[in-house]
């Protein structure tokens, strides 16, 4: 909110900052943080030095950012970070360079550099340079001053393991910590390593591939090189090292790793200027940007990383998601703690059939330990495991909330439309398109379908049968070879991930599910107690001598099942001597339990709860109406001494229950130590659907157990109790 006098003093106070350059003397000193890079560091590398300045500072920084920076940005053929760009972009990069090595046997080489303590020893001239060549001619004198201020010696203060006290006074490199530093550094990088490779000396290299126009990548301070030949490969690294070396900037050579892929047949090991190259073993791995990437493994190697990070926060977490909390309110933690693992970058790597079937069970699983869903006894941990599974599916249905593989591949199809639609303008006003986007049309279903259409002896042909599975593929098959055009439209894209998730999206099951509890066969809980009712108004026609059954059309077609927690599986009614239920539904934002207290065969009460299981089949929703209407007219409450309750939520307390024209229920109930949830859709009396899900909430309040006992007393006689199996 503005404020009518601060607000313009505020304002006046930074454009003097920045016009004047008159900086308070504390922001001459900044707090160091050192951030471990390992759990438990051994060495100074292994900190991080973090330059903590004045929030005011920050502040101003960002807005001088905010004006300057798109006049710094441009287009590259090399970048993955900036504005708009992601690690996904490098990742997706190389997950498609892998997947094209695996389908065209390529000999493909994979070499990741790193910057030795890239920001604390960047050449500040160089970074000088920069921001003067972009800003000068802009007419931002002001905003270039301020920003060329920061690179000005500075003194950080701080503690160092141990406690001692430090005072330094850098006068290489940019402050790792402040707003513009990230940025700065990868426009910078981008100028460097653009230069390189527009360069003719680098051009003369060649390309590695024929129909790919990218031999070298980066993110920050980590660089990618592609070859096919270790030689080269080793000669692209000097000529960047002395690249890098005449701005500060040094690579760390105990980083460097090479990996090849399974048909590279070259020579394996190079020394070139005093420096050994070698490739590392076909079980190793290079980490690209937190992924480990091998080009001998398979395709879900980067799934399988990444559903192991999953379980693995979910274990981390598994304390705070097994407290005490509503279903939906676990769903949003689990979400915000677990899914965040693989959030965007996971649509960046390849989903198999498999990967898709193993993070929906492990979605279940963990779903099911959060919900605290324990054994039976003389449950087996086949029927337990089938059971809890189950449960979790459904709850996931019915309540909406999307599967892992679905969620999965909307992430990849949404992030693949986005580098369809990503454009490059480079500085020489060029557009091409995004770094990732020319390494998808690298072979790609489009070109290979034309290929096919030419002769063999001139088009291109696979070395072996090959059965491609990747993701390009998969968008081919379900829009077309095209589909980057349609990609193109966003509005039309959205709209055809329905026809992707269709085609590539796991079923629920592997086979036909019978009803299983508390979903399939209690969403007809509320209609077997308004079935109840007619029982108790069969019992009370006997009583007042009318007959009431033909409102309810009252028929025990169905079974129940009575569970005990105390080893006794079967229960007759009549042998119940005493039950006490308390039915409490959901009401507004409130859920309540259902327990049931009960005395057993030998007349000794029961300490324990038990769960009943209530399976209902041949159940009719064309007769709730008429339940509904008998219950509210029916002066049941006075006979039996139970009272039924209507709440509204759109204000009306009460409601004529014959002008409900529609009633669609849905009644999920506590299921051992689990609490779900009561849904109810209808229209209203002005025929208009009520969009607003929990509208009727039904309290039942049995006063009174002996007609409790009389109640199931009477159902003994009518109905088989069984218990319920699985097929």
């Amino acid at each position: 909110m503005r404020h009518p006098a601060v607000g313009p003093q505020v304002l006046e106070l930074i454009n003097h900052i920045v016009e004047q350059m008159e900086f308070p003397e504390e922001w001459e000193e900044n707090f160091l943080a050192l951030l471990a890079k390992c759990e438990s560091p051994q060495k100074p590398g292994d900190l991080r030095p973090i330059c903590v300045s004045s929030v005011f500072h920050k502040m101003i920084t960002k807005l001088v950012c905010e004006r300057t920076m798109p006049r710094l940005r441009t287009g590259s053929r090399v970048s993955g970070c900036g504005k708009g760009r992601q690690a996904a972009d490098i990742i997706g990069a190389i997950s498609r360079v892998r997947d094209v090595a695996k389908e065209w046997h390529l000999p493909v080489l994979l070499c990741k550099l790193d910057i030795s303590g890239a920001f604390d020893r960047l050449d500040r001239q160089k970074v000088v340079e920069f921001l003067k060549s972009r800003l000068a001619p802009t007419g931002l004198r002001h905003e270039l001053r301020f920003l060329l201020a920061q690179l000005k010696t500075y003194c950080l203060k701080g503690f160092v393991p141990g406690g001692g006290e430090i005072r330094l006074h850098p006068n290489i490199g940019i402050k790792q910590g402040a707003p513009d530093s990230a940025e700065v550094f990868g426009l910078v990088m981008n100028d460097l390593l653009m230069s390189l490779v527009e360069h003719r000396g680098w051009q003369n290299f060649g390309r590695p591939f024929e129909g790919l126009d990218i031999d070298l990548v980066f993110y920050q301070d980590d660089i990618f090189i592609l070859e096919s030949e270790l030689g080269r490969l080793s000669r692209r690294i000097k000529v960047l090292e002395r690249c890098l070396s005449k701005h500060g900037l040094h690579l760390a050579t105990e980083k460097t790793k090479i990996v090849a892929s399974a048909d590279y047949r070259g020579v394996r090991r190079v020394q070139t200027g005093g420096d050994l190259f070698e490739i590392s073993g076909h079980d190793e791995s290079v980490k690209v940007l937190g992924l480990s990437f091998s080009l001998q493994e398979s395709q879900s190697q980067q799934a399988r990383e990444l559903l192991h990070r999953t379980r693995s926060a979910a274990a981390f977490h598994r304390e705070l998601l097994r407290g005490r909390a509503s279903w939906a309110k676990k769903a949003d933690m689990i979400r915000s703690l677990v899914e965040s693992q693989f959030a965007w970058t996971a649509g960046a790597v390849h989903w198999g059939q498999d990967d898709l079937k193993q993070a929906n069970t492990m979605q279940l699983q963990i779903l099911r330990s959060a919900f605290r869903m324990g054994r039976h006894p003389e449950e087996t941990w086949i029927e337990w495991n089938s059971r809890t599974l189950r449960h979790c599916r459904s709850w996931l249905a019915y309540t909406g909330r999307p599967r892992w593989s679905s969620s999965l591949l909307k992430l990849q199809h949404t992030l693949h439309g986005h580098w369809a639609r990503m454009q490059e303008v480079l500085s020489h006003g060029s557009v091409i398109a995004g770094l990732t986007m020319r390494t998808l049309k690298w072979k790609c279903t489009s070109w290979w379908r034309y290929q096919q259409s030419l002769s063999p002896t001139v088009g291109e042909r696979h070395p072996v049968r090959f059965y491609a599975s990747n993701t390009e593929r998969q968008l081919s098959d379900a829009h077309g070879s095209d589909w980057s055009n349609l990609a193109m439209q966003r509005n039309l894209w959205a709209s055809a991930r329905d026809d992707y998730l269709r085609m590539w999206d796991v079923k629920w099951t592997r086979e036909l599910q019978t009803l299983c509890p508390p979903y399939d066969l209690l969403s007809s809980l509320l209609m077997a107690w308004l079935r109840a009712l007619g029982v108790l108004a069969t019992v009370a026609a006997g009583l007042v001598d009318n007959d009431f059954s033909e409102y309810f059309l009252y028929d025990l077609d169905f079974a129940y099942n009575l569970d005990l927690l105390d080893n006794a599986l079967f229960v007759y009614f009549d042998n119940i001597l005493d039950l006490d239920a308390e039915f409490h539904f959901k009401l507004g934002d409130s859920v309540y339990y259902l327990l049931v207290h009960f005395a057993g065969p030998d007349g000794s009460p029961r300490p324990g709860r038990f769960v009943l299981d209530y399976i209902i089949f041949n159940t009719c929703f064309d007769h709730i109406h008429d339940a509904l209407e008998f219950a509210y007219n029916l002066e049941l409450a006075e006979l039996f001494r139970m009272r039924v309750l209507f709440f509204l939520q759109d204000n009306v307390e009460l409601v004529d229950l014959n002008n409900l024209l529609h009633l669609d229920i849905e009644l999920l109930l506590k299921w051992g130590d689990v609490v779900c949830y009561h849904i109810v859709h209808f229209s209203g009396t002005d025929g208009i659907p009520r969009s607003d899900h929990l509208v009727l909430g039904l309290k039942f309040l049995i006063l009174v157990s002996e007609v409790v006992h009389n109640f199931v007393d009477h159902f003994a006689g009518s109905v088989k109790c069984i218990k319920y199996q699985s097929r």
